[in-house]
């Protein structure tokens, strides 16, 4: 309740006044673990000029709301205690003024764009639900610029003490893939990979298998949209989607690999890596024929072929595949080549099941 009363104490400051420089935390206060009252009251000093200042409609003055809440929030360390006390006194006003973004057009559309951006980086629960009910948002922008919030969020959660609890963050995990395959536009597609690869980054001692969870959601997001790409009518958009996919699991097999003291992936989730790969493959000869330039497409193909063999040597196999040759033989002959490889994926180490690269029948 103070931080609602809090909140609608700044709707009721004079709209005409002068707008002075806006009260930063200190990371001597961000980085405590524990507040004093003091400490708590310039927090809710903090929120509530912020609140203010992203009603105002003012573009550069909603802008210096989200920079001046970020500077706390890009301490070298930043507890949890601080963040659930940054969230309980903003929470209210990111919400209200979400709610007013949609009223206001082209500004409602930057006003939209910068609570996301905090509310990503405060990464608590609460802020958390503002991202993940923005991402059924009607306006494309706002989307993308949730998904982006989830990147912030997930480097949060990397970095430092997380205030989200682990099932929690696989519930907002398992959420951002059904967004992805909801998504029409290619562009929006990757921003949501984007974001779960911000997941991959790191294995923070809250949540130590943060990567698995990531991976596996882009891999079941990759399933679910590999024979749309095509359709959409961004062949070259659609390559990138691919490559961004298969470029994250291959970079976190990599790190895997090259450092023995970290636990291995699951052996269950290095076989959804390959498959992964399988779809990659399978779906680029679909965009090719759309119109993506053979090199986006050898580009995906390379990369596709190469996360098998690093998966099959995760597993303690070796597994080569070679097809980046036949795409500029063209889309047909790609297929066919493809499709003689992917009978790979159903022998060791992955034995995936043998209707696994089956398409799903029209309608």
């Amino acid at each position: 309740m103070a931080a609602a009363t809090a909140w609608s104490a700044s709707q009721a400051q004079p709209q005409g006044q002068p707008a002075g420089p806006l009260p930063r935390i200190p990371c001597t206060i961000a980085s405590k673990a524990d507040l004093s009252a003091q400490d708590r009251a310039a927090v809710t000093a903090h929120a509530t000029a912020v609140g203010q200042a992203l009603e105002s409609r003012v573009p550069g003055r909603i802008e210096e709301a989200r920079r001046a809440a970020m500077a706390g929030l890009r301490c070298d360390r930043v507890e949890v205690v601080y963040r659930l006390e940054l969230s309980r006194a903003i929470e209210p006003a990111l919400s209200i003024s979400m709610a007013k973004s949609r009223d206001l057009d082209a500004d409602g559309e930057l006003l939209a764009l910068n609570v996301l951006a905090l509310a990503g980086a405060i990464a608590t629960r609460e802020t958390a639900a503002i991202l993940q009910d923005s991402l059924k948002d009607e306006r494309p922008a706002v989307r993308f610029a949730a998904f982006a919030g989830y990147a912030e969020l997930l480097r949060a959660v990397a970095a430092h003490p997380t205030a989200i609890v682990r099932d929690d963050l696989a519930a907002h995990l398992s959420g951002l893939a059904e967004a992805i395959v909801a998504q029409t536009d290619p562009q929006q597609m990757e921003a949501g990979l984007v974001a779960l690869a911000s997941g991959t980054r790191a294995r923070p001692a809250s949540v130590p298998d943060l990567d698995v969870l990531s991976l596996g959601s882009l891999s079941r997001a990759l399933r679910q949209i590999r024979d749309r790409l095509a359709q959409l009518g961004q062949p070259e958009l659609g390559s990138a989607v691919l490559l961004r996919a298969t470029s994250t699991a291959q970079a976190v097999i990599i790190e895997r690999l090259g450092q023995p003291q970290i636990p291995a992936l699951p052996e269950p989730l290095l076989r959804d890596l390959a498959a992964l790969a399988g779809d990659a493959l399978l779906a680029s000869p679909d965009l090719l024929a759309a119109g993506a330039s053979p090199g986006a497409v050898k580009d995906v193909v390379a990369s596709a072929q190469s996360l098998i063999g690093l998966s099959a040597r995760a597993l303690g196999r070796s597994v080569q595949v070679k097809l980046d040759d036949q795409v500029e033989r063209g889309a047909d002959a790609l297929r066919q080549a493809i499709g003689r490889e992917l009978g790979t994926l159903g022998a060791g180490p992955f034995n995936l099941p043998p209707d696994r690269f089956v398409r799903a029948s029209p309608g």
